[in-house]
């Protein structure tokens, strides 16, 4: 416990001249770092799942209909959602194609999600240069992101923040972007 006292109390190692803020930025650098190994892994986009199919978190099929030219009738798997609630209270559900790869996401929760770990660092980094560049922001400071490989929309205010993001490109055919919740 004493040594738990000493790593967390970060004021010892910062000089007493030090401002205020780099102090509070110092301990804010240590409770992200901390809480960080605490959240669990999420699912990227363009990835394999990380939510079980099978376990206590809900696992769906949808199934669309499609009809051939010979006006005969067939049923398929279009998509699989798999939903779990984060320790933090987030709740996340990945969208998978039939081949199993992530196309979507949702989440909702009284926090942000880590947008990097759900977009992967290379969407991440697209998705944080497009919200640098846009300027017709929604009046509730919403940001819908689309560009021809992904689409990011985020809605919040404190405690409750929702959103979603996909691929276009890995969108299953027939399926609307509506169903991503």
């Amino acid at each position: 416990m004493n040594s738990l006292r000493r790593v967390a109390d970060v004021s010892a190692v910062i000089p007493a001249r030090a401002s205020a803020m780099a102090r509070s930025a110092v301990h804010a650098l240590v409770l992200v770092a901390g809480s960080a190994c605490c959240i669990g892994a999420h699912a990227e986009l363009g990835g394999p799942p990380t939510l079980p199919a099978t376990s206590a978190q809900a696992s769906s099929a949808v199934s669309l209909k499609a009809t051939s030219s010979t006006s005969a009738t067939s049923t398929s798997t279009a998509y699989t959602v798999r939903e779990s609630t984060l320790t933090n209270g987030i709740t996340e559900r990945e969208y998978l194609n039939v081949d199993g790869t992530v196309f979507a996401l949702a989440w909702d929760g009284p926090f942000m999600p880590d947008l990097r770990s759900f977009m992967g660092s290379t969407i991440f980094s697209e998705y944080v240069s497009a919200l640098q560049n846009q300027t017709d922001r929604t009046r509730s400071g919403g940001v819908n992101i689309s560009t021809d490989d992904f689409v990011v929309q985020v809605q919040g205010h404190q405690r409750h923040f929702r959103g979603r993001a996909w691929l276009p490109s890995l969108l299953p055919t027939g399926v609307s972007t509506s169903v991503i919740q």
